[in-house]
């Protein structure tokens, strides 16, 4: 079976790998591998307060922070778009994403908050799902989910806990029901093939 999470969205297009929607259920998590800064023109025209201008096939973004020896981002630094919106703002490497930072839609709202590994989601990290304000926390590999996460709805409340690999639910999933009972799922390849309630008087 193919993983869940291979559709890809436009979302803030300003890194090697821009954000995208976080869906939870059985849609995707991953932000998509094309990018309007796999080639970026680093100009060195005099902008207010920036540190760099690069020119992308979506506009020109500017950045504020650490730049090394070659005028690539590495350190601290926060990149926005042509609109004025940050786009992402936490540690680069070598023009990449790489530690901790926070990535954001195109209209300002959080996308991502965790770990980066050259502009992937790696490890600990929460994505937010901009249409119906879902999130998933939990740890990331190459930009899915993978290993145990949890996901809550706008409200803060509980949907579930689910086991991913590969971004694909896989093994155990513990949720509630609409009375409270404990349900527990059991998937294969991102299909349920069992479900049961848990005796709460046990």
């Amino acid at each position: 079976m193919t993983s869940l999470f291979a559709n890809p969205i436009d979302v803030v297009p300003i890194s090697t790998m821009p954000s995208k929607d976080l869906v939870p259920f059985d849609e995707e998590y991953v932000i998509p591998s094309e990018s309007d800064e796999e080639n970026p023109e680093i100009v060195n025209e005099e902008e207010p307060h920036c540190d760099v201008v690069i020119l992308t096939k979506s506009g020109r973004y500017t950045y504020f922070g650490n730049l090394d020896e070659n005028n690539c981002r590495t350190g601290r630094g926060r990149t926005v778009s042509p609109d004025g919106m940050t786009s992402y703002d936490g540690e680069y490497l070598d023009d990449r994403r790489n530690g901790f930072g926070v990535c954001y839609y195109n209209n300002g709202s959080i996308n991502y908050v965790g770990n980066w590994t050259d502009n992937s989601r790696n490890g600990g990290g929460v994505g937010y799902r901009l249409s119906d304000g879902t999130m998933h926390a939990g740890k990331w590999d190459n930009n899915t989910p993978d290993g145990y996460g949890a996901r809550f709805d706008r409200n803060g409340n509980l949907i579930d806990v689910s086991n991913y690999e590969n971004g694909v639910r896989t093994g155990k999933s513990v949720s509630f029901d609409e009375n409270g009972n404990i349900v527990v799922s059991v998937y294969e390849n991102g299909e349920k093939i069992s479900e049961f309630l848990v005796d709460a008087e046990v």
